[in-house]
């Protein structure tokens, strides 16, 4: 009878693959009845370890990617907690939002997980916390999500091109979202959304909000300023 101890060395198997193996105490001792199933014993074994190592390092990667999807604010939520803070007291659902913002409710749904996360909406992800969302558009928005001008089109006016901000800041050149219907032109801005202006063409309030952030996005200090007290005045308010 042979008798054989043959382990797994996780000096064999760098980075992860060596952690792993080190945190699951992989260590096998056959017994060879026969000398003749050595090997395929042996093969068969180590396809087994292949395997499950395999399958860790799987679970790692669908977890990083699970909460990298979930890791931070990304543009339509922004837009989305506006949009909430429009409605004002009317009652509403995911769907009603989704249809409203031409945004797809699974969307809706993932989109105020992650303002959950980041403790812009209450724990029933209904209401809005506004001091934290206005410190957000003020401090945050301008970094992450900044706007700047581009190639001259038709479009929606916006940011300090807005009537309400235009009643403050006298400017000739109009910013505007892309919008081939429309009849201004001007340098374009990237909206936060793809379909901003259309959303925005059904909602007056939800237009003048995101006008409103656009000019925080584009960042001129006298336009701000107008744009940080407007919506201070509307967060209290509405």
């Amino acid at each position: 009878m042979e008798s054989a101890d043959w382990k797994l060395s996780s000096k064999k198997i760098n980075g992860t693959l060596a952690r792993t193996a080190k945190e699951t105490s992989l260590n096998v001792q056959i017994n060879f009845v026969q000398p003749a199933l050595s090997k395929q014993i042996k093969r068969i074994w180590k396809e087994s370890v292949n395997l499950y190592l395999q399958f860790e390092i799987c679970k790692s990667h669908i977890k990083f990617a699970f909460m990298r999807s979930h890791n931070g604010m990304r543009p339509q939520d922004v837009p989305i907690l506006l949009k909430i803070i429009a409605k004002g007291t009317e009652p509403w659902q995911n769907k009603d939002l989704a249809a409203e913002l031409y945004i797809s409710a699974s969307e809706i749904s993932e989109s105020l997980h992650r303002s959950l996360l980041a403790r812009l909406v209450d724990s029933e992800k209904k209401r809005v916390h506004r001091l934290a969302l206005l410190e957000f558009i003020a401090f945050g928005l301008p970094c992450v999500f900044p706007a700047n001008p581009g190639p001259i089109v038709n479009g929606m006016p916006t940011a300090h091109s807005h009537p309400f901000m235009r009643q403050f800041i006298f400017a000739e050149t109009l910013y505007v979202w892309p919008l081939l219907t429309a009849n201004d032109r001007g340098p374009s801005i990237e909206p936060l959304y793809k379909e901003a202006a259309k959303a925005a063409l059904q909602d007056e309030k939800f237009y003048k909000l995101l006008a409103l952030v656009d000019t925080v996005r584009v960042g001129r200090t006298r336009e701000l300023k107008v744009a940080m007290q407007e919506l201070n005045i509307i967060f209290e308010n509405e």
